[in-house]
């Protein structure tokens, strides 16, 4: 499941986002409520954390 962010938002997250991501996270950054790009871990890449990778 990925999460719906602003951009607006995003910007003041975006040093916590990586973190996230690559705890498992998806986010879908949104302009206006339109999807305008994805936020997801690499593929091959593993979650340090394997409880909070499964919460998604």
């Amino acid at each position: 499941m990925k999460i719906e962010i602003g951009s607006y938002e995003a910007k003041t997250k975006l040093p916590e986002l990586p973190r996230q991501v690559k705890a498992g996270k998806s986010f879908t950054i949104t302009n206006r409520g339109e999807a305008i790009a994805d936020l997801v871990p690499r593929a091959g890449v593993r979650a340090k954390d394997p409880v909070a990778a499964a919460k998604n």
